[in-house]
């Protein structure tokens, strides 16, 4: 399959490269810069066992392409995981803007797209 998960944090990045580990072609978006470069060179902004070694070998295989271009990722898969981070507010809510604004880049992009496009939303929402 050819996928695309959105959030290189915690979730977005051991998603991405675990599908890419299992043989999937996985876009990872960020709008970092900084962190898509970061993962490009094969080096983890997180922890998390054998993280560094998986990221290095899916890179090595072509199968994960780190990027900040939202746009070609979902373009160019059929499936994508929206794995933004959702903060607390000083009350203690979810701060959705995060979900809310990747859907919103993303549904702007779909409505040029042939075909179709599954969305899956892999962040604490309510």
């Amino acid at each position: 399959m050819n996928i695309s998960v959105i959030g290189t944090g915690y979730v977005g990045l051991t998603t991405a490269v675990g599908f890419a580990f299992q043989g999937h072609k996985v876009y990872c978006v960020d709008i970092d810069r900084n962190k898509i470069d970061m993962i490009r060179s094969g080096k983890a902004p997180i922890y998390e066992e054998n993280l560094e070694e998986n990221l290095k070998e899916v890179l090595d295989k072509g199968l994960l392409i780190p990027t900040t271009d939202l746009s070609s990722a979902i373009n160019d898969t059929d499936i994508s995981f929206i794995c933004v981070g959702t903060p607390s507010d000083k009350d203690g809510a979810i701060d959705l803007k995060y979900i809310y604004s990747a859907s919103e880049d993303a549904a702007r992009i779909l409505k040029d797209k042939d075909g179709y496009h599954v969305f899956i939303i892999k962040s604490t929402v309510v």
